[in-house]
């Protein structure tokens, strides 16, 4: 029976890294216990992070840019580098586009020019 638990971050990157190399939904649901929704799921998502698209960066209240936010452009890991370059880890968040839609106005976050 499938698991009910949440993958960890290091499952599902495995899972998208064996995919890659040609592991079937089927043989990565018997290997893990998941559902076909649940590895569906992980390979969108993976598919997703390796595109190039905007990714907008938040910094806290005790952070060097209070209350902003910085767009990149660039995979997940492409644009967090960047990031880690610039700021080392005196940020908060990650978002692609959608998560990131009505935060600037919700939360007062002003855009950070570089």
């Amino acid at each position: 029976m499938a698991r009910k638990i949440s993958p960890t971050k290091f499952i599902k990157q495995r899972i998208y890294e064996l995919y890659l190399g040609g592991a079937t939904k089927a043989e990565l649901m018997a290997r893990y216990e998941y559902s076909y929704p649940t590895i569906a799921g992980i390979i969108n998502q993976g598919k997703q992070m390796q595109e190039q698209q905007n990714w907008y960066f938040t910094f806290g209240s005790a952070h060097a840019h209070p209350n902003g936010y910085i767009k990149l452009q660039g995979s997940f890991s492409e644009a967090r580098a960047k990031m880690f370059e610039l700021f080392d880890s005196k940020w908060s968040m990650q978002y692609n586009e959608k998560q990131f839609e009505g935060q600037a106005e919700r939360y007062g976050l002003h855009e950070v020019e570089l």
